[in-house]
């Protein structure tokens, strides 16, 4: 097999021998976006989400609680590309965790797209969160 750039695993062994790339289905993912964009009559609209990072504020009422929201929507460029407009979808969705670090958690400022996956990283706790659905 040829060597992959997008493989998980080496193509070579420790000898320098050539190996299956990808015996067991590792290889990366690398869909982006997400979502395909969708043409319109209005123009592209693309699939988008945002996360809150609430800093202090994101300790929940419950015990040993914390949490952040995700919003999705989407956004709209117009066919020439002078305008772009946003349209979120009616419902926040709210993500918790229980893990904590010095009594903060659910710190989360950036959403990554990875491997096929959207992932966000808690910078209080240190924890990579995968979020679905």
């Amino acid at each position: 097999p040829e060597n992959s750039p997008r493989s998980w695993r080496s193509s070579r062994d420790v000898s320098g021998a050539m190996v299956d790339a990808d015996p067991i289905g590792t290889r990366y993912n690398d869909t982006y976006p997400l979502s395909p964009p969708e043409h319109t009559v209005n123009g592209i609209r693309y699939r988008i989400a945002v996360i809150a990072d609430l800093d202090t504020n994101s300790r929940s009422k419950k015990d040993n609680t914390w949490f952040s929201y995700l919003k999705r929507g989407h956004v709209l460029v117009s066919e020439s590309g002078d305008s772009v407009s946003v349209e979120w979808d009616p419902n926040t969705v709210a993500l918790e965790s229980h893990l904590s670090e010095k009594g903060r958690g659910m710190e989360l400022s950036e959403l990554v797209a990875f491997n096929g996956h959207l992932y966000s990283v808690d910078d209080r706790t240190g924890v990579v969160y995968r979020i679905e659905g």
